[in-house]
């Protein structure tokens, strides 16, 4: 090997002995070079001093004034280090052998009295080193050398203490140097630091019947590998910005990755770093549930796995991280946890990413929220002048069929903005089902009810098929009268003109399934499951559209699955129909059901006249109302802002406020509240764009008795005022 060659691999395990050596260790050098040897030892030495530890090193005369020199060119002014008491250099002789004799008990109480004096003169650890060059030629002494050296693993492990022995292959008999690698935890070979040596852990491993040459080449060659595999690790590691780590709990020191404690703000490995180290990084408003977890895992032996928030060392910056760690089986005692392996990695690009998809869902339910008010104020107007057209030319039947023609489209606009809503609603979680006791046939009637005319309209042979013994369920019948109208709808739009469909219901065991087949366009196997996802219509893109948002059937399902059902498809290709089949789960048939409350669309005079106050800034929405409010008998006054409604209230006085809650000047909420002040025996009625859950406990703990989302029949906004009106009453 070349002098360069050499200095470079010299320099390789340098680098590698101070990311790796920390307190506790007990390290085999095993060199076949001098160079080598010289460096790992000046860097050993460098190291502990740099950390305010004590060194002693014991070698020969010529490697202690080469190991001097080399200390200098690293900056360690020897002779200081030396008067301070930091660094004692004796040669092996005289620090080993006692009357010319090598005495293990002896030489073990100098170790400990080492330490026990070097942490009182406030060093923070110790470093042991030497070259016990004095067996080589000894035979007798060996023995107790290996006897020695096994014993100072219990002692560096349990105390402040690191130990490093250099073995040049060359020089040892091949049996020592076979001992040495059996009894030190970690390995030197080559150029290269074994943070595991395998043949410390099982020694077993080391075929005793062959000859101590081949054995010690064997073994070399094995930690090699290991070496080859552990540095493909870290390549993946550094691929994925991971940063590895082994905690030891015995005495709170780690051995990592330069990765890891860039990731923690420094741009060299510390010299030391243990829990207490990294806990100091992390934000105080997290270290109590990472404490909590750690301890579990200790406790526990499981996997320690967390997120949480630290600081960084070098800008100050808060960033993310995440962490795995799990106990190391080979490094635990019985049940007691000695050793955390794990690795750590930045996601703040995660959580900021995450943080950024939150923030888009959140504009994505305002933007529907908005979109839905936008839509509903218009709506809103033009049903209310549709009741009353209706109402003024009942013995009209062009004006009856026009206003028919006009309410269906607007009712089915309605529809449409609530699944808008429905679909935000659904997909965050805050969609509520108003479960109770329902028949089957009144969910079904419904939906074929709203669906009645396009099925008419387009000639379709429709065929209801239902069983005559009712079958109760446990479920919103609101919601389920959508899904199947969403059903029917679908059927209804892709089957061509002059179609059938057909719908069946059955019980089968403790479940009811209805089925609603259709013989029109049909759709190919691989389509359907795309059928359920959101925003994908019938027809791929490009075909004839059949319109629609693509909701309708992700919404069935998504409602059907809240209520322990399910939907599936199937379709034998296009132009060969579909069918839908629903699974729902059934009450038993004794059961009692609810029926659903009739729908108050009637228009009827009312039975006694009220005084009410109409709020509204859009003009048209206030006018239309109170003109169908006037016709059933009411008197009614309009108002446009929120001020000048408390005026009229407390002037003029009413016994119904319906109230919007966009005003201009004040919102609906705060004038409800001064209202209920003003008047407390007030009926208030909130008729708003707004209509989603969180909209509806704001106008509840504003004082609101009833609260209603555009567009709304203003026939049934007129009976549910008479409902709260009677009971009212009958309270008094």
């Amino acid at each position: 090997m070349s002098e360069e060659m050499a200095v470079a691999r010299s320099r390789k395990l340098m680098d590698q002995l101070a990311a790796h050596v920390k307190q506790g260790d007990h390290v085999c050098v095993v060199c076949e070079d001098p160079q080598q040897r010289l460096g790992a030892a000046a860097q050993y030495i460098a190291d502990g001093l740099r950390q305010n530890e004590f060194v002693m090193y014991a070698a020969d005369a010529a490697t202690t004034a080469t190991l001097r020199t080399m200390l200098s060119e690293q900056g360690i002014d020897v002779e200081a280090e030396i008067a301070r008491g930091a660094l004692n250099l004796p040669t092996a002789y005289d620090a080993y052998l006692s009357d010319g004799e090598f005495k293990p008990d002896l030489m073990y109480e100098t170790f400990e009295r080492a330490i026990d004096s070097a942490l009182a003169a406030n060093f923070s650890g110790c470093r042991f080193a030497g070259e016990p060059v004095w067996a080589i030629d000894r035979a007798e002494l060996r023995p107790g050398l290996i006897e020695f050296e096994a014993r100072l693993n219990a002692l560096f492990s349990s105390r402040k203490a690191a130990g490093l022995c250099v073995y040049d292959k060359s020089a040892w008999p091949a049996e020592v140097v076979r001992d040495i690698m059996r009894i030190h935890p970690v390995a030197v070979v080559d150029d290269a630091v074994c943070k595991r040596n395998v043949f410390y852990e099982r020694p077993e491993l080391v075929d005793d019947s062959a000859d101590p040459e081949s054995q010690v080449a064997w073994m070399l060659t094995q930690l090699r590998e290991m070496r080859t595999e552990e540095a493909r690790l870290e390549v993946a590691l550094e691929a994925g910005q991971l940063g590895s780590w082994e905690l030891d709990l015995r005495n709170d020191t780690s051995v990592r990755s330069l990765r890891h404690d860039q990731i923690f703000g420094y741009d060299h490995l510390l010299p030391e770093w243990g829990y207490a180290r990294f806990i100091e990084h992390v934000l105080p408003e997290d270290r109590e549930r990472v404490s909590t977890a750690f301890q579990s895992a200790i406790k526990h032996g499981r996997t320690w796995h967390f997120e949480c928030r630290i600081r960084r060392h070098n800008d100050g910056a808060v960033r993310w991280i995440e962490a795995y760690g799990r106990p190391d089986p080979e490094g635990s005692c019985g049940e007691r946890v000695q050793r955390l392996l794990g690795i750590v990695v930045d996601i703040t690009e995660r959580k900021q990413m995450e943080e950024a998809l939150r923030e888009t869902d959140r504009r994505k339910d305002q933007f529907l929220a908005t979109l839905a008010h936008e839509l509903r104020n218009p709506l809103a107007p033009i049903l209310n002048g549709l009741q009353l057209m209706q109402s003024k030319a009942r013995f009209d039947p062009e004006l009856q069929q026009l206003h028919g023609m006009l309410d269906r489209q607007v009712r089915h606009l309605a529809r449409l903005v609530d699944d808008l809503l429905d679909v935000s609603r659904i997909t965050t979680g805050r969609i509520e089902l108003k479960r109770e006791r329902i028949e089957l046939k009144s969910v079904l009637a419904g939906a074929i009810e709203g669906n009645q005319h396009l099925i008419d309209s387009l000639g379709h042979a429709f065929v209801v098929t239902l069983p005559e013994t009712p079958i109760p369920l446990d479920g919103d019948g609101t919601r389920l009268t959508q899904v199947f109208l969403n059903i029917l709808n679908n059927a209804a739009k892709y089957t061509p003109p002059g179609g059938r469909i057909e719908l069946r219901a059955e019980r089968v065991d403790g479940d009811v399934i209805v089925r609603v087949r259709d013989n029109g366009m049909g759709m190919q196997a691989e389509r359907i499951p795309a059928m359920f996802q959101m925003f994908v219509q019938g027809r791929p893109s490009g075909e004839q559209a059949q319109g629609g948002l693509g909701i309708g059937l992700p919404l069935a399902r998504q409602l059907l699955e809240l209520h322990g059902g399910s939907i599936d498809a199937q379709s034998d290709g296009p132009g060969c129909g579909s069918e839908f089949t629903v699974r729902l789960p059934a009450l038993p048939a004794e059961a009692p059901a609810t029926p659903q409350e009739a729908k108050a669309d009637a228009i009827t005079p009312a039975s006694a006249a009220r005084r009410i106050l109409v709020v509204d800034d859009n003009v048209d929405a206030a006018d239309s109302l109170a003109a169908f409010l006037e016709y059933l008998g009411h008197q009614v006054h309009t108002r446009y802002d929120g001020q000048s409604a408390l005026d009229e209230l407390e002037t003029t006085g009413a016994d119904v406020v319906i109230l919007d809650i966009g005003l201009p000047d004040l919102d609906g909420y705060t004038v409800a509240r001064r209202m209920r002040a003003l008047q407390p025996d007030l009926i208030l009625v909130a008729l708003t764009g707004w209509g989603q859950e969180q909209d509806r406990r704001r106008a509840e703990e504003a004082g609101f008795d009833l609260h209603r989302t555009k567009p709304v029949s203003p026939a049934a906004l007129a009976a549910d005022i008479t409902q709260i009106g009677a009971v009212a009453s009958d309270g008094a």
